[in-house]
């Protein structure tokens, strides 16, 4: 394994730390378009692995201090706080797309 030299030496590598903090840093630093949505997917994974005060925390930072209308984040932070099975959350977010996908189809017919 080849040694790293210089001021790359002295950081420690992007991604290598365990949970939420670790995952981030291997984002690194998107664009601000792009930073609300990788959180936001971030907390998703966080709190599939039940991890619930990590999701919390990223999906705060997504919003406060990113992106407050970004709606995915909301609808996330409130099934968090009213304690929805990360299961039953999922099952509405494919009811929910099926739903749109064939509302979108509906109305290409109409063209």
């Amino acid at each position: 394994m080849a040694s790293r030299t210089g001021a790359s030496a002295t950081r420690p590598l992007l991604g290598t730390g365990r949970g939420p903090a670790g995952r981030a840093a291997a984002l690194g630093r998107p664009r601000p378009p792009l930073r609300a949505a990788l959180l936001t997917l971030l907390a998703w994974a966080t709190w599939r692995e039940d991890d619930t005060a990590a999701a919390r925390l990223v999906l705060c930072e997504a919003m406060t201090t990113i992106d407050s209308d970004y709606t995915l984040a909301q609808h996330l932070h409130q099934g968090l706080n009213q304690d929805v099975p990360v299961a039953r959350s999922l099952e509405v977010f494919r009811t929910t797309a099926a739903q749109d996908h064939a509302d979108y189809g509906a109305a290409l017919r109409t063209l």
